[in-house]
């Protein structure tokens, strides 16, 4: 006889997923435009409104309404209020309704469900708006040896149209492994996959085991030691509130960005670093170096 206490796991990451979903993540405020102003420009070069023919601004809120040309050598850096990050250049015209439609697609987002926005203010500030604690990860992963920093909630919803996650992580002997053990679980905490990695992350297509099983539960362990591992985090098919990144292999200096800015908000300051980094060096625009600068300086006064 299958034990009860899976079940009750299940209803409780449903339930704690429901309430998470009418709260509000670190690095996102509460905005009730969400519908009507789904995007913020973070960076525009040669980009202006179709209907007026004015240059769109750093920070301004685009409207359903609007249409964006960007010149033969303009370049645009988005943010839906989800906090996913998108970059256009070029000769491009964008309608930020129909622009909007496929992101709610992709993310099986329902817009008026969504009254927080990602705070992307915090990018061009020197000033930390977010402080970070020595115990926090560690405290979101009930002291395990292991712990997850993306994602960086206990339990999170995806969008059956893409189930696909980064999972990663890091050991709190901050010491190298040789290797370690992914675990996918039922909610009978059956194994129902299980691989090996030689690094600290994996992009993990769940389709497979999404078919027979409406909850799956991850964690991590050391190959060689089955004690070294990860609390787990419980993830199931819904509409996603707050953004995860996709894919922990990072090849534009936007999504690296956007995975740095995630971090940042989480609480990540060290894997934070790593990837203001990569996104200036995949970069030559100065925005990049600039966002690298800013971020260089909050994290010392947070230090401090």
């Amino acid at each position: 006889m299958r034990a009860v206490w899976p079940l009750v796991l299940f209803t409780l990451l449903v339930g704690c997923q429901v309430y998470r979903g009418r709260s509000y993540e670190p690095g996102y405020f509460r905005d009730s435009q969400t519908a009507s102003q789904p995007f913020q420009v973070l960076h525009a070069e040669g980009a202006y409104k179709r209907s007026d023919s004015t240059l769109v601004k750093q920070l301004q809120f685009l409207s359903t309404s609007d249409t964006v040309q960007l010149s033969d050598s303009g370049y645009l850096i988005l943010v839906h209020h989800s906090g996913l990050f998108l970059e256009f250049d070029q000769d491009t015209t964008i309608s930020v309704s129909e622009l909007a439609l496929q992101i709610t697609d992709q993310l099986n987002i329902v817009p008026r469900d969504i009254k927080a926005r990602a705070a992307i203010q915090l990018l061009f500030s020197n000033k930390p708006g977010i402080r970070y604690w020595a115990t926090g990860p560690v405290e979101r992963n009930s002291y395990s040896p292991v712990w997850f920093s993306i994602p960086s909630s206990r339990s999170i919803d995806i969008s059956p149209n893409k189930p696909e996650l980064c999972v990663s992580w890091r050991c709190s002997d901050l010491k190298e492994h040789e290797a370690f053990i992914v675990q996918v679980k039922n909610i009978f905490d059956e194994n129902i996959w299980e691989l090996e990695v030689d690094g600290t992350s994996i992009t993990l297509d769940l389709s497979q085991q999404f078919k027979d099983n409406r909850l799956l539960i991850v964690n991590v362990r050391d190959r060689n030691d089955s004690t070294f591992r990860s609390s787990g985090i419980g993830i199931k098919l819904g509409p996603e509130y707050f953004y995860t990144p996709r894919a922990c292999e990072l090849m534009s200096p936007v999504k690296a960005l956007e995975m740095g800015y995630y971090l940042e908000s989480s609480s990540y300051g060290i894997d934070a670093t790593k990837y203001y980094k990569l996104a200036a060096e995949l970069s030559d625009r100065p925005i990049f170096d600039e966002f690298l600068r800013l971020y260089k300086k909050r994290d010392l006064k947070r230090a401090h």
